[in-house]
């Protein structure tokens, strides 16, 4: 019987010391605004650990998971990872304005054309790519192991 409790308690007490205090399920809540108007961001995607739940109309959320910080982000803002607290201070996302070039299928499989869009990425204002991975006839410009690819 003794050896019994101590096959049960060993796997218990290596679960509790390995497995951190943030892995236990826990439930968070607040409100994500837009950072210009204040005006609450309905639909934002707001993850906890391997959970994710969208904003309400008014911008809330109620999320119950297990992980170390939530993750928030909407469509045409800019993304933020907050620290998970019971403090009801709304989470700020400012808004995101892409300007962006386009490569094409050869553009991006090219590494004198990447890096040269790279660069301008890195002196102007632009803050995107967009990359065009099938070229016209179905081309990709990297190795897939997809036989449709």
């Amino acid at each position: 019987m003794k050896n019994i409790k101590s096959l049960v308690s060993l796997p218990l007490l290596l679960w509790v010391v390995l497995n951190p205090v943030s892995a236990i399920a826990a439930v968070y809540a607040g409100t994500v605004l837009d950072a210009k108007t204040r005006k609450p961001l309905e639909n934002a995607f707001v993850t906890l650990g391997t959970t994710v739940v969208r904003t309400d109309f008014k911008g809330k959320f109620i999320i119950n998971g297990s992980g170390d910080k939530l993750g928030i982000r909407a469509y045409g803002h800019t993304r933020v990872d907050a620290p998970l607290s019971r403090d009801s201070a709304p989470i700020i996302l400012a808004p995101f304005i892409p300007k962006a070039i386009y490569l094409s299928f050869y553009g991006i499989g090219d590494k004198s054309l990447r890096h040269a869009a790279l660069d301008v990425i890195q002196r102007t204002e632009v803050n995107a790519l967009v990359i065009d991975l099938k070229g016209d006839r179905g081309g990709v410009s990297f190795k897939s192991s997809i036989p449709l690819a």
